[in-house]
């Protein structure tokens, strides 16, 4: 599928959101030619809902077509979840309120009111922040009061299961270590940046400059551990749209050190969505995005952690003797408890001998030998010019 192909499937989204675009008679000639490609990338990026119902609702998506009962069983899909995660967050809200626990609904169960439906924005977790030294309290509300499962810990947060493939991640705090590190300098003062929503005591909203740059920076986290998809780039378009607020966002995003990098994505944003130019620096920042899924490529994970590991003898000792700042995310215990290091070593050497953890390594070593010294510094580049390094 070529670039030009996915330009005008990003036109299209950009009229469903309201933007009056027009695609012209040959874009839709590549579209019909390429409705197979077009749902495996839709599929990737979790927009094959979106991306379906726009081709249908501008006549390029017919019920003959081969490809009609896939993009039809993702908008079915997005509305169930969407329902559930919806009915599951009322209940978490009900049950932390009377807790009388602060909390603020993060991410998708905020951006989903900005959408025209809010099936049309999906996410894979209902994402809760609560205070730290709240944590058990709320722990103790997901497990007794919801009745939740409990599931996997985190340095940042726990996870539960809800039950009908609905998750919540339950956040107690929104920095994350080696990642936009400028940002933790905003991140941590979220809670003196809230207001109580509507009618409640405790449940609390994020000010819209404090919304916007946590927006900002995990898309820049993403950028950093291997790039993102297209679906933020859709949530930042309304973020940015009719907005009067670009002050206060400013001052955030230039104390957080993420000033240069919300230029360059939000001029592509805007190419993507609204039309005009991109300059060089965004036709590299288009590329890098384009060629990833939702949650980045492979290919661009490990030219990255070559570049923290020092190259590439570095990055192959770092992926056999795990550093202690990255396997502590897989082992949390090691954080109170450093001396385990070894221990959790070897347990994770053991998790590598199963079919398919070793079939993973064998993938990403092979993988690793293809990439080229060429890509390696093109990568880095990028990386520093969007402001990142």
């Amino acid at each position: 599928m070529t670039l030009s192909t996915i330009r005008a499937v990003l036109k299209l989204l950009a009229a469903e959101l309201g933007e009056s675009i027009t695609v012209t008679p040959e874009e839709r000639e590549n579209i019909r030619a390429s409705l197979d490609k077009i749902y495996q990338y839709a599929k990737r990026n979790d927009m094959a809902h979106l991306v379906g119902y726009a081709l249908t609702k501008n006549q390029l998506l017919f019920e003959a077509d081969p490809c009609f009962a896939l993009f039809e069983s993702e908008q079915f899909t997005a509305m169930v979840r969407q329902e559930r995660q919806d009915f599951e967050l009322s209940r978490m809200c009900e049950a932390l309120e009377e807790a009388g626990i602060d909390f603020i609904p993060l991410k998708g169960a905020i951006m989903r009111g900005l959408y025209p439906e809010p099936w049309m924005r999906t996410s894979c977790d209902i994402d809760i922040l609560v205070k730290k030294e709240d944590l058990d309290t709320a722990r103790r509300c997901m497990l007794e009061t919801l009745r939740y499962k409990k599931g996997k810990e985190s340095l940042h947060d726990e996870s539960f299961d809800c039950g009908g493939a609905v998750h919540v991640e339950l956040h107690f705090t929104l920095i994350e270590e080696n990642r936009a590190e400028h940002s933790s300098k905003v991140m941590r003062d979220v809670w003196s940046r809230v207001d109580s929503a509507q009618g409640k005591q405790h449940q609390k909203q994020m000010s819209d400059e404090m919304f916007y740059f946590y927006h900002v920076a995990h898309i820049a986290k993403h950028f950093e551990e291997g790039g993102i998809g297209v679906r933020p780039f859709l949530d930042l378009y309304l973020l940015t749209r009719d907005n009067t607020n670009d002050g206060k966002r400013g001052e955030l995003l230039h104390r957080g050190g993420l000033d240069t990098f919300e230029r360059v994505v939000r001029a592509l944003t805007e190419f993507w969505f609204v039309g005009g130019e991109v300059d060089e620096l965004g036709r590299r920042t288009e590329i890098f995005v384009l060629r990833c899924g939702a949650y980045g490529s492979l290919s661009n994970s490990i030219l990255l952690a070559k570049d923290r590991a020092g190259g590439s003898r570095g990055y192959l000792i770092s992926r056999i003797f795990m550093p202690y700042e990255s396997i502590k995310y897989s082992y949390p215990t090691l954080e109170k408890h450093k001396w385990l290091l070894p221990f959790c070593q070897v347990a994770r050497w053991f998790k590598l001998l199963s079919f398919k953890r070793a079939k993973s390594a064998a993938i990403e070593i092979k993988k690793s030998n293809q990439l080229s010294d060429r890509e390696f510094k093109s990568l880095k580049a990028l990386m520093r010019d969007v402001g990142l390094k």
